[in-house]
């Protein structure tokens, strides 16, 4: 099945190819660009009035990139992106840490450590759905507006499970087209 798929052999390709190619020096450079971008593209949903919202979930892809080269170099780059929102954009810096932030360490470490899709999906959503708890019950930050203040809603909590899961699944197919370019371009 789709899900049941292994999708290790390209990530390791991927991996493989970034880091023999670079020094390490060249790598941290290269996480130091990703955070920079990272930062820019979190900052725009609360710079950019209308497209904003839109370009803001982008933040993500950075993240999960650079944690499939290396899971280390993966948390240096979301620190290093939370210390630059709070310079560029601390009314974002929450959003972050617990949502696009949270979901691209997930899924890059579902990448690097699990071998089938479903694994690396039931990651990314575990952290997603863990980061919008802390946001709505421990923070209680109005996460999706004023209409959604009740916490006790079954059905809210359902659609929010799926949507996570939905959404992790959709960051993974991007995430796996952009591998695949990578590595057909580099053999």
């Amino acid at each position: 099945m789709y899900l049941f798929k292994r999708m290790d052999r390209l990530v390791e390709m991927a991996a493989y190819s970034v880091q023999n190619r670079f020094s390490k020096t060249a790598l941290l450079v290269m996480t130091s660009i990703a955070s920079a971008v990272t930062a820019l593209l979190q900052s725009a949903g609360g710079t950019l009035p209308m497209i904003g919202p839109i370009i803001s979930p982008l933040s993500t892809l950075p993240v999960v990139l650079i944690t499939i080269i290396s899971p280390l170099l993966g948390f240096y780059s979301f620190v290093l992106t939370c210390l630059l929102l709070v310079i560029v954009q601390p009314s974002e810096l929450l959003i972050f840490i617990f949502t696009t932030g949270l979901l691209g360490l997930g899924l890059g470490h579902g990448f690097t450590f699990f071998k089938r899709r479903i694994l690396i999906v039931t990651t990314g959503s575990i952290c997603l759905i863990s980061g919008i708890c802390i946001m709505l019950i421990g923070f209680q930050f109005p996460l999706f507006g004023p209409a959604f203040h009740s916490i006790g809603n079954f059905y809210l909590w359902l659609y929010l499970l799926l949507f996570t899961w939905g959404y992790s699944l959709a960051w993974l197919e991007i995430t796996w087209f952009i591998l695949k370019k990578y590595v057909r371009r580099r053999l």
